[in-house]
């Protein structure tokens, strides 16, 4: 079924948060820039993220016989844990109902590639990159926080079939959503992540800090 236009692009390590590890997502917060000052009434967008993701390792160094003694998950051939290979710990997620209760479905089903989300954009006086990063920060969680920051992700607008108002030379005004019409006046996505997280040096104080 078509879902509406998506967005790919993937998160890794970068050069700012060379020294960070632990990477946490805790607030994720767009906002679209586009030649249309008023949003649809639903400016909502989903963003799905791979099943599979991680952080920058955390490791600790100490002796080992096998993987499963070292942190990093990473025991080196002369009995000492290493950092990940590529210094990046990963875990796969795999939703699954408990069979066993009597609640839920009676068959297995394939584990989702996906988790999607619902994001609220910014306040409607966000328009650009240096008031996204201005924004005070929000403490409350959202659904994919404590989840792995470095994943494979899709950002959606979600499709809408209903009818846009015009102004008096025929351009799209009030929408009531992502509408086809509506997704031509877009011109750029921001979106803001921000992040728990812990140092190299294993700061016992995590720190919430913007990626953008």
């Amino acid at each position: 079924a078509y879902l509406g236009h998506g967005i790919r692009f993937t998160l890794g390590p970068m050069e700012p948060m060379e020294n960070m590890c632990a990477e946490r997502i805790w607030r994720i917060t767009p906002v679209t820039v586009d030649d249309n000052s008023l949003r649809p009434n639903d400016s909502s967008l989903m963003l799905l993220q791979e099943n599979a993701f991680g952080s920058q390792d955390c490791f600790t160094s100490g002796i080992c016989v096998q993987n499963e003694d070292c942190e990093s998950g990473f025991c080196r051939r002369d009995n000492t844990c290493g950092p990940a290979p590529d210094g990046v710990l990963r875990t796969r997620f795999q939703p699954a109902a408990n069979l066993v209760t009597g609640i839920g479905p009676t068959s297995f089903q394939s584990p989702a590639l996906f988790t999607s989300m619902a994001l609220v954009q910014a306040p409607t006086e966000v328009h650009d990159l240096i008031q996204l990063q201005a924004l005070p920060r929000d403490e409350s969680p959202q659904p994919f926080t404590g989840r792995g920051l470095y994943a494979n992700y899709i950002l959606l607008f979600p499709r809408n079939t209903g009818t846009c108002s015009h102004d008096a030379i025929g351009n799209p005004t009030q929408c009531p959503g992502w509408t086809e019409e509506r997704m031509r006046t877009v011109k750029d996505v921001l979106i803001r992540f921000d992040i728990v997280h812990a140092t190299v040096q294993h700061d016992p104080a995590a720190l919430r800090q913007p990626i953008e």
